[in-house]
C-alpha cells in the first residue's frame, strides 16, 4: 500500500464544521440570562438564529425571519428536527420535543390572547399577570430545546458561545428598563384593585 503525500485526506473534514453550525449554539447560562432579562424578546431572535443555522447547514430554502415572527406555526417543526438530529448522534437521547413544543405554543397563544384582550380593554387588568405566569414555562421549553440543539451540534455546554457581547449588554440594559416598567404596571394594577 503506497501513500501519496500529495493526496487529500480521505476523511470528510466538512462533517465537523457542518455539525457545529447545524443549529444556533449558546450556553444554557447565557440563554437564560438573555431570555429572562429581555422578558422573552430574545425568543424571536433565538427562533430566527435556529432556523437560519439549520437552513444554511441543510441547504434547504426557508425564510428564517418569517419562521421567527410566526413561531407558533413552526415550533413543532423546529423542536422535532432538533430532537431528530440529536438522536442521530445518540439514539437514546430522551427529549419529548412534541410535548415541549405543544406547551410552548399553547402558552404563547394564551399570553398573546390575554395581552390583546387587556390592550383592547375587553378584559380585566389582571390579564397582565397571565404573561408573567406563563413566561417561565415558555422559557423552560426553550431551555430544553437549546440543550438539545447544543447536543446535536456536539457542544453540550455551549462553550463556543458562552460569553456576553457588547450587543448582549445593550439588550440586557433595555431588558432591565422593560422589567422595571412591567413591575411598575403590575404594582399599579394591584394598588388599584378594589378591596372587599
Amino acid at each position: 500500500m503506497s501513500e501519496n503525500l500529495y493526496q487529500a485526506p480521505a476523511a470528510d473534514v466538512r462533517t465537523e464544521v457542518e455539525t457545529a453550525s447545524l443549529f444556533y449554539v449558546v450556553s444554557l447560562k447565557k440563554f437564560l440570562i438573555l431570555f429572562i432579562t429581555t422578558s422573552g424578546v430574545y425568543q424571536v431572535y433565538w427562533f430566527y438564529k435556529q432556523w437560519k443555522c439549520y437552513s444554511q447547514a441543510s441547504q434547504e430554502k426557508m425564510m428564517p425571519i418569517l419562521r421567527a415572527i410566526f413561531m407558533i406555526f413552526f415550533t413543532h417543526a423546529l423542536y422535532n428536527v432538533m430532537c431528530s438530529k440529536a438522536r442521530e448522534i445518540d439514539e437514546t437521547y430522551d427529549w419529548k420535543s412534541g410535548t415541549h413544543a405543544s406547551i410552548c405554543v399553547l402558552l404563547l397563544l394564551l399570553s398573546t390572547l390575554a395581552s390583546r384582550l387587556e390592550f383592547n380593554y375587553t378584559g380585566t387588568p389582571w390579564l397582565n399577570f397571565v404573561g408573567v405566569v406563563v413566561f417561565p414555562v415558555i422559557g423552560w421549553t426553550m431551555y430544553h430545546a437549546q440543550k438539545c440543539a447544543n447536543f446535536a451540534c456536539g457542544d453540550s455546554s455551549g462553550k463556543q458561545n458562552d460569553q456576553l457581547t457588547a450587543l448582549n449588554y445593550m439588550w440586557l440594559a433595555l431588558g432591565v428598563v422593560y422589567w422595571m416598567l412591567i413591575v411598575v404596571g403590575l404594582v399599579e394594577i394591584v394598588s388599584e384593585a378594589p378591596t372587599t
